[in-house]
């Protein structure tokens, strides 16, 4: 039990992370049982699965500056935004959506079970770097991830390209972030 507590007095902002993280959980666990959209479905997994992650992670290795929390924050929050699926949306790209959805969000769950304590939200060196598990092939294979799970958004109904766009430009931030941090560098 002391061995907890001292990780959680190492790595301050674990709670902050974890609060913010299970709040997107049931939200979107709510917006599923609300209009049964498999991607709400999928985004509040995404969101137990990083809980489960974040409140056991290890502590960063340096000091997080304020704006790359606030970055890391505010891209986790933009899914919020998606409007729900257009209900005409029927048949083949109904299929078609789920299918790549379905795809991303295992390709981000593999990523995060394959990083494991070293998951974080904000970019920060928590141990070595990845490289097994599906980090062998791809460098950011949970922002790979959350792109197609995404994608099905504006399949299923094009006026979250926008929300898309945004999105896809936060996860960009995050990727360059982090590489200059696992390469030694100071963002």
């Amino acid at each position: 039990m002391t061995n907890y507590w001292t990780r959680w007095k190492a790595d301050t902002t674990r709670p902050l992370v974890l609060f913010y993280s299970i709040v997107f959980a049931l939200v979107f666990s709510r917006r599923f049982f609300l209009t049964h959209a498999f991607i709400f479905l999928l985004l509040a997994a995404r969101f137990w699965i990083m809980s489960y992650y974040v409140a056991n992670r290890l502590p960063p290795e340096r000091s997080i500056p304020l704006y790359q929390r606030g970055i890391a924050y505010a891209s986790m929050g933009v899914p919020y935004f998606y409007h729900d699926p257009l209900p005409t949306v029927t048949g083949s790209i109904l299929f078609f959506g789920e299918a790549i959805a379905l795809l991303g969000a295992a390709l981000a769950m593999f990523g995060v079970i394959g990083l494991g304590r070293r998951f974080g939200i904000s970019p920060a060196k928590r141990g070595e770097v990845c490289q097994s598990g599906v980090y062998r092939w791809l460098k950011h294979p949970i922002y790979t991830g959350y792109a197609l799970m995404e994608a099905d958004c504006v399949i299923l109904n094009p006026s979250n390209l926008v929300i898309y766009a945004v999105s896809m430009g936060s996860l960009i931030v995050r990727a360059r972030l982090e590489n200059r941090i696992l390469q030694g560098g100071v963002a």
